[in-house]
């Protein structure tokens, strides 16, 4: 999986499958580990989204920040350890 990837999955959805974003609860309850896991990049993206930022081009910073060759994985618990105090510097102030 890339971060490009996951944000795909939230927006359009994998196959026929429908967006992350669309989930109702019992949904989110039903894979509630894989979502809460994803959630925290999905909110990282969608924020920088919101900022102005291209999602792509979100996803790159995420990398320049974490690691070009970090997995998803390391990149999700480095964004969790950041969230817990206040976020990365780095991506609080990122302009575009």
């Amino acid at each position: 999986k890339t971060l490009q990837a996951l944000w795909n999955e939230y927006e359009f959805g994998i196959g026929t499958n429908k967006p992350a974003k669309h989930f109702t609860a019992s949904e989110r309850g039903k894979c509630r580990y894989t979502y809460h896991r994803r959630k925290v990049v999905w909110d990282q993206i969608a924020d920088m989204v919101r900022r102005g930022w291209d999602a792509a081009d979100a996803c790159n910073k995420l990398y320049d920040v974490y690691g070009h060759h970090s997995s998803v994985t390391s990149i999700i618990n480095q964004i969790r350890n950041d969230s817990r105090n206040g976020g990365h510097p780095s991506l609080h102030n990122a302009i575009i």
